[in-house]
């Protein structure tokens, strides 16, 4: 104890406002990293409740505007539930009863002269009684092909059993199954088909339409594949602009069905000649994915597009090349005393005055 003592009184007044600065430095620093952890807490929590907060409100405001008989934007607060809470209770129903009562607000209502029922023998309930209860719990997990199996055995044994809520459960089941048959199964002609069988019920919604026009567009453009190009390319350039991953059952998604069918549809304008526009088309499809085994033909192209246009793009290489004939110094050698001129390159010299001796020439006498 007398040594601490001894210590704290050794310790000059600026160490111990060294040590003062530290401590309190130590403690800010503590204090801030314990606030900045339960900021960020509160804050995620914050969110979770301000979502949750936000989804009960739709949810609400859903219901007071199916009352007030606004079903389409009741339609979207219902989906923008079910996207953030499919397990949202109600939720599902409601939007069924609103897709029901939109369609029947843009429908004209039709009277069907029905036929006299015919006397049937009681069927079995206690089956289909079971089947229907399924059917309920499979609607409400949204498990739409198996709801559709369930309900195909329950009209099969009566097709007038619970007419009006198989009906509304068939058509949201076929809606739902048919738009994830387009967009994640791959089976766009399923997709289309059940879209169809949904739309006998009521008028499909505006989504739902577009869903089924990529398809279309998927199905008209592969239908000319390989034959018409440049009709694949009209087709597959709108979809890889806003459906870029929709596939079929081959699994080629569209943004790459739109390269290749560009292409294909270079190779068609080379076989005719038109290299201008097949460089475009080569040009267009190394832009979306660069090909190495692509690229020779596309340089190729260009090389060919500008001999047409009359624009030479580089000089040969043999022209470039200097000969090296040029940078040999053979008529600057002069012959020696007694030396014979070479026949082959004679070098040329300038006219005599007088004729002189061919043996050898004359020499200049040197100056005294």
């Amino acid at each position: 104890m007398k040594k601490i003592q001894q210590l704290f009184h050794a310790l000059s007044w600026w160490q111990w406002l060294v040590l003062t600065i530290s401590l309190v430095s130590v403690f800010s620093a503590t204090g801030i990293a314990w606030g900045y952890s339960s900021g960020v807490q509160e804050r995620q929590h914050n969110r979770a409740m301000a979502s949750a907060i936000d989804v009960g409100l739709q949810y609400e405001m859903a219901l007071t505007d199916m009352e007030a008989g606004r079903y389409d934007l009741a339609r979207q607060r219902l989906e923008y539930v079910i996207r953030q809470n499919p397990e949202y209770p109600g939720a599902v129903d409601r939007l069924a009863e609103v897709l029901i009562q939109i369609a029947q607000a843009v429908t004209a209502e039709t009277i069907v002269e029905t036929p006299t029922p015919q006397p049937t023998p009681t069927p079995d309930t206690r089956t289909i009684d079971e089947l229907f209860a399924n059917a309920q719990n499979q609607f409400h997990t949204q498990d739409w092909k198996i709801l559709l199996q369930t309900i195909q055995q329950i009209r099969d044994i009566d097709p007038n059993y619970q007419p009006t809520a198989i009906d509304r459960m068939l058509f949201v089941a076929l809606r739902m199954n048919g738009i994830d048959k387009i967009l994640n199964w791959g089976d766009l002609e399923g997709g289309v088909y059940d879209l169809s069988l949904a739309e006998r019920f009521v008028m499909l919604d505006s989504e739902a339409n577009i869903y089924r026009e990529w398809a279309n567009l998927y199905q008209l453009g592969a239908s000319f594949w390989g034959i018409f190009p440049e009709k694949s390319v009209y087709f597959f350039s709108q979809l890889a602009t806003v459906a870029p991953n929709l596939r079929d059952f081959s699994g080629i998604f569209a943004k790459d069905r739109y390269r290749l069918a560009l292409i294909q549809y270079g190779d068609h304008l080379a076989a005719l000649g038109d290299w201008c526009l097949a460089r475009e088309q080569y040009a267009l499809a190394q832009g979306l994915v660069a090909d190495d085994e692509l690229q020779p033909t596309a340089v190729f192209a260009v090389d060919q597009c500008n001999l047409l246009n009359g624009v030479v793009t580089a000089a040969p290489p043999e022209v470039q090349i200097t000969p090296t004939l040029e940078l040999t110094p053979t008529l600057e050698v002069t012959p020696t005393l007694g030396a014979t001129t070479p026949t082959e390159t004679p070098t040329p010299q300038p006219p005599a005055a007088t004729p002189t001796e061919t043996t050898a020439p004359t020499q200049i006498p040197e100056s005294p």
